[in-house]
């Protein structure tokens, strides 16, 4: 089995996070014309709320996962194994988060659409599995 390359996890790494921040520098433009200062002052408090949920549901879990999948990366058995684990401890954290979403947002009147739309987030940090 030939060994992942360095190198191009590097590069991988590096456009992704180049991505990452170009992106939000193209679309904010679009975004705050298209919906307004006050469009932007309800979606960036609703998702600051949601980010607390969303971070809740993570956990740390990616950090962990890949220092303890680096380590058994020689060990097919007991990286897969490792993976399997992380990843159900992440879905367990993920689910228990976004039932308290759900509640949170059916007590809540004002911007209930956008905390609708949020729920995306959680449901990429339930599926994310960096």
């Amino acid at each position: 089995m030939k060994n992942p390359s360095i190198k191009k996890n590097i590069i991988i790494s590096t456009l992704y996070q180049i991505l990452s921040i170009i992106t939000p520098l193209i679309t904010a433009p679009y975004v705050s014309r298209v919906i307004g200062p006050n469009g932007i002052g309800a979606y960036s408090y609703t998702s600051s709320i949601q980010l607390y949920f969303s971070l809740f549901a993570a956990l740390g879990t990616a950090e962990y996962g890949l220092r303890e999948i680096a380590r058994a990366r020689m060990n097919i058995q007991k990286r897969s194994k490792l993976f399997w684990e992380i990843e159900l401890i992440s879905a367990i954290n993920s689910i228990i988060m976004l039932i308290l979403w759900l509640i949170f947002i059916s007590v809540q009147k004002q911007y209930r659409i956008m905390y609708l739309i949020l729920t995306l987030n959680l449901l990429n940090t339930l599926c994310d599995i960096s």
